[in-house]
């Protein structure tokens, strides 16, 4: 984001409060048996965002972001198991005026839709994947930590 706009972003981030973030959806399979993933030395991940359009709800005085990622656990070329993981980010508006200015900044609104979002969802996604693969009886996945 343009550092001119940050005064905008900021005052666009006091026209709203965070509420709550909500797993709305978690899909996951496990594509190979517990010994097969296991026996896998070398694992590793992709993680692929999903894309909304607009990007966002407004109803009355709240403001809900979708955010949804789809984790692959491979084994070579080989997908071990697949995660699917959508939270909404559910923000009170204090303010529609400011709130509506913000986004119809394209720089601004992209900035809070795509990397502010991912912040406020990562550490619920790294839960829910750590959930899931117990559920799924295979070794949890450590997602980096977003900084």
């Amino acid at each position: 984001m343009n550092k001119d706009l940050a005064p905008d972003y900021r005052k666009m981030l006091e026209g709203i409060r965070l509420v709550n973030v909500v797993c709305s959806r978690a899909n996951y399979t496990r594509e190979a048996s517990c010994s097969e993933i296991r026996d896998y030395k070398k694992k590793s991940f992709e993680i692929l965002r999903a894309a909304f359009e607009p990007g966002y709800n407004i109803q009355d005085d709240v403001l809900e972001v979708p955010v949804a990622y789809k984790i692959t656990i491979k084994g070579g070329k080989r997908s071990l198991a697949i995660f699917e993981f959508q939270h909404e980010v559910v923000f009170s508006i204090r303010d529609r005026n400011v709130l509506d200015s913000g986004l119809e900044d394209k720089d601004i609104r992209d900035f809070f839709i795509g990397y502010q979002m991912e912040k406020f969802v990562w550490s619920f996604l790294r839960s829910a994947l750590a959930d899931a693969c117990s559920k799924l009886g295979i070794e949890n996945v450590i997602l980096p930590m977003k900084l």
